[in-house]
């Protein structure tokens, strides 16, 4: 959403449990993440955002809308973003500001990437 798209992008995340190993930590073929990437290094690498932060599954319910969630739940994971975005001049919809009033759980995936393209600029 936000720099340039590669087809093949590599970045490293550290494993905070050896548990994790076993199963790559959760990365799956076909599986659907949001990734929120550091810049990358001179050696050519990145890693999510805050660790489990910064990566988010997406989970799609039976009628397919998307939602979600990161390593913490998205436990406090809007607070002051609203309060920011109106410091910067940043209109958000309504969904957006449903969906950060709440201080954790799933994230509809559609009011998500509207507030990320609202706050880095873009539309979508």
């Amino acid at each position: 959403m936000k720099g340039q798209a590669t087809s093949i992008y590599t970045f490293r995340q550290f494993v905070w449990d050896p548990r994790d190993e076993a199963d790559s930590a959760g990365y799956r073929k076909a599986g659907e993440l949001l990734l929120f990437l550091n810049p990358v290094s001179q050696y050519g690498l990145t890693s999510p955002v805050g660790l489990d932060q910064g990566r988010f599954r997406v989970i799609r319910d039976t009628k397919g809308r998307g939602f979600a969630v990161n390593g913490r739940g998205n436990f406090a994971l809007f607070d002051q973003v609203s309060n920011k975005a109106s410091t910067r001049g940043i209109t958000l919809s309504r969904q957006a500001q449903t969906m950060m009033a709440k201080s954790g759980g799933l994230a509809s995936l559609d009011s998500l990437e509207e507030t990320i393209a609202a706050l880095v600029g873009k539309t979508q």
